[in-house]
């Protein structure tokens, strides 16, 4: 198999499928080169908000909870872009549609939901406060309304 800048994505999702297959070994081995791979991109580029994603994903897929959690966190800390962080959630969505008693995946998925819910409500706080508006008044008078805070963070 021939490397390149997209085989630690095929090697996980190779792997999920060996996992749903109950071959885990099979899986292990594509998951320890996925991380491998992903890893030596994220020492190279730890801005690349996508494969810092895929990474701790990885690790979740693997069983490696702290380490996904810690990179989770590490990545919002570090201002990913929303794109990447509902590209993220759509990734754990994926991957709970496959392993939807995963409790660590849950859970990262519920702090990256909170983390968009978060920044919508300051967004909204904001601009509240700049139009100088209860939030209550917020949807009648506000020009940039509820749903045009919605788009911005989809």
């Amino acid at each position: 198999m021939v490397l390149d800048s997209d085989s630690d994505w095929y090697l996980y999702n190779r792997a999920l499928t060996y996992l749903a297959l109950n071959q885990p070994d099979k899986a292990r081995a594509d998951l320890a080169l996925a991380i491998k791979l992903a890893k030596e991109h994220f020492q190279k580029d730890p801005k690349d908000w996508r494969n810092s994603f895929n990474l701790a994903l990885y690790y979740l897929a693997a069983q490696y909870n702290q380490p996904a959690e810690q990179l989770y966190r590490y990545v919002l800390s570090q201002g990913a872009s929303l794109e990447r962080i509902r590209g993220a959630i759509q990734d754990l969505n994926d991957f709970l549609t496959v392993f939807p008693n995963h409790v660590q995946a849950t859970t990262m998925q519920k702090l990256l939901q909170s983390y968009l819910t978060l920044i919508f409500l300051k967004l909204e706080d904001f601009f509240s406060s700049y139009y100088a508006i209860a939030p209550a008044e917020f949807n009648q008078n506000c020009p940039l309304t509820r749903c045009s805070i919605t788009y911005i963070l989809q």
